[in-house]
């Protein structure tokens, strides 16, 4: 896939160091500290803000509708790695702060979570810092055994069944037992014959829950890999001012399902 460049082109040198200077002045806080933030201006790139609008626990019926240190931290990951791919689904999308780099990155991308958290969030900051990008905004429950896609305008290759993704994207989705089997089967039924790449963040705040789900993973035919996420972002957090404190329960993993794996885990 050919990339779409976050950098204006052309622009000269003197220019360049202006702008990095003025939005690298403009560093992200760590989510913990932003949760109070209604409408939170977010330094996406070194050249580009994104504002998120959202919605404190108490004024939503739900809690994915602030930003997470899972998110931010997988954002910036997906930029400096740039899987290779066309097409990306990311699920429980809360803010879409994911969803909304891989559309920067010249992604076609399937923003999903629940209506609730659609209404609330999630369709206003798509369309907010969309710009030129393909995201899809569409309802997706774990729980339910089927599910109505929609597809981006004029878009050609359109089917009944389930789009075709090249990568999945999931933060912040590991986070309670009861979601473990639900979130596993949405993956292995994404997943298909293609066997994209999944990409996994969340915060380790029940290790019980995480280590369950990679455990039941296994049942439903994932291999998994854990990041080195310090290796990759680390002087980036350390440019922007963070203490170890400020992230380190943050995990990325990444998971593919074996290719030719039919067992369905467990029921």
């Amino acid at each position: 896939m050919a990339c779409r460049n976050i950098y204006p082109n052309p622009m000269s040198p003197s220019l360049e160091r202006r702008v990095r200077h003025h939005l690298w002045s403009m560093l992200p806080l760590p989510a913990h500290q932003t949760k109070d933030v209604p409408l939170l201006t977010y330094p996406i790139t070194p050249f580009r803000t994104v504002q998120l609008v959202q919605k404190a626990p108490l004024d939503s019926v739900s809690t994915g509708t602030t930003l997470y240190l899972s998110s931010q931290l997988l954002a910036h990951y997906l930029q400096e790695t740039t899987p290779k791919g066309v097409t990306a689904i990311e699920l429980g999308s809360g803010t879409g702060l994911v969803s909304i780099a891989l559309g920067i990155l010249g992604w076609e991308v399937w923003a999903t979570d629940l209506e609730l958290v659609i209404d609330d969030v999630l369709r206003v900051n798509i369309e907010r810092n969309r710009e030129e990008a393909k995201i899809v905004v569409q309802e997706l429950d774990w729980c339910s055994d089927t599910w109505e896609w929609v597809y981006p305008q004029n878009e050609e290759w359109r089917s009944d069944g389930i789009p075709e993704f090249d990568l999945i994207v999931c933060a912040d989705g590991v986070y309670s037992m009861d979601l473990i089997l639900p979130l596993l089967r949405t993956l292995k039924k994404l997943s298909g014959a293609r066997s994209p790449l999944v990409l996994l963040a969340f915060e380790r705040r029940d290790s019980g829950v995480i280590d369950c789900f990679f455990k039941e993973s296994k049942a439903f035919g994932f291999v998994s890999k854990k990041v080195n996420i310090r290796r990759i972002l680390g002087r980036q957090i350390a440019r922007w001012g963070w203490t170890s404190d400020d992230w380190h329960s943050v995990e990325i993993w990444t998971m593919r399902l074996k290719v030719g794996d039919t067992r369905e885990g467990y029921a």
